[in-house]
C-alpha cells in the first residue's frame, strides 16, 4: 500500500477478506451443529424453552440448513405454537430452497394420490392464484389412557 500499488493491495486484501469469511462460515456451521445435538438433548428432557432457544441459534448462525429450521418448527408445534411453527418451516422451506434441498413431510396421509393430485392442481394454478393455504393440524394426547383430539387450523 505505502509504494502505491493500490490495486495489488485491493486484490490480496480481497483474497484475505474471501478466506476470512469462508472461515467464519465454518465456524459458525460448526458451531450450529453443535447447538443443534445440544437442542435435541434438551428436547429429549423436556426443556422446550432451552431446546427452542437453541434450535433458533443455531438456525441463525447456519440459515441455509433447512433442518435446523424444521426441527424447530415441529417442536413449536409440539408446544402449541402454530404462528411460531408456521415461521420456522417458512424458514425451513426458503433454506431448502437457497442450498438446494428437495423433500416432503409428512404422514403416510400426505403420501396418497389425491393429496398429490390436489397439490399439483394449486401449483399449477389451474384454480387461480391462490393468496392463503389453509393447514389443520390434528395433535393427540395420551394422558393415562385418555386420548384426547387437539385440532387446530392456522393459514400461512
Amino acid at each position: 500500500i505505502d509504494q502505491g500499488e493500490f490495486d495489488a493491495a485491493r486484490a490480496e486484501l480481497r483474497k484475505g477478506r474471501d478466506a476470512a469469511r469462508v472461515l467464519r462460515e465454518e465456524f459458525s456451521r460448526s458451531e450450529a451443529g453443535f447447538l443443534w445435538d445440544e437442542a435435541r438433548i434438551e428436547r429429549l428432557q423436556l426443556n422446550y424453552d432451552e431446546a427452542c432457544a437453541k434450535f433458533a441459534e443455531a438456525a441463525r448462525l447456519d440459515p441455509d440448513n433447512c433442518w435446523i429450521s424444521l426441527e424447530l418448527g415441529k417442536l413449536w408445534m409440539v408446544r402449541g405454537s402454530l404462528e411460531k411453527a408456521a415461521n420456522a418451516f417458512a424458514q425451513a422451506i426458503a433454506a431448502a430452497r437457497r442450498s438446494g434441498v428437495i423433500t416432503s413431510m409428512g404422514n403416510q396421509g400426505t403420501c396418497l394420490d389425491g393429496f398429490r393430485t390436489a397439490a399439483e392442481v394449486v401449483r399449477s394454478g389451474a384454480i387461480g392464484r391462490q393468496a392463503e393455504h389453509h393447514a389443520r393440524v390434528c395433535l393427540v394426547d395420551d394422558l393415562g389412557g385418555a386420548q384426547i383430539e387437539h385440532a387446530r387450523e392456522f393459514i400461512f
